[in-house]
């Protein structure tokens, strides 16, 4: 009877390890999934994306409903990176021509990119 309990006691951490939540369901970053408006929230300071099917996109940081930056891009998905090159910036384009790359997690309504001042945990809005 002891070792039997105690082989249980040694199989439930096993068990219940192998349990997985919904934010464990990444996959494949593809434009296909990617496409849409992505927010980090609506309260205080946020991040906003926009990527359209064209391999354009839109970036803008909120304080609010007021803009404190934002810019257009071009993007490309290669592996876990989306590589965008800025096209346009509201500060009198000093940011035309950079090139940054967001290192990503993704799931069907999650985008966590990893680096860089983009950087958060983005919900599908639409």
């Amino acid at each position: 009877m002891k070792k039997l309990l105690f082989f249980m006691i040694l199989l439930c951490p096993i068990v219940l390890g192998g349990c997985s939540s919904d934010d464990d369901d990444w996959m494949d970053l593809d434009s296909k999934h990617l496409v849409g408006t992505w927010s980090t929230g609506t309260e205080g300071t946020h991040k906003y994306l926009k990527f359209e099917n064209d391999g354009t996109g839109y970036y803008a940081l909120l304080n609010g409903a007021s803009f404190l930056t934002n810019y257009l891009f071009t993007y490309e998905i290669s592996g876990d990176n989306i590589n965008i090159e800025i096209t346009y910036s509201d500060d009198g384009n000093k940011l035309k021509g950079q090139k940054k790359v967001w290192e990503c997690l993704f799931s069907k309504d999650i985008l966590k990119i990893k680096n860089g001042s983009e950087d958060g945990t983005y919900k599908r809005v639409e």
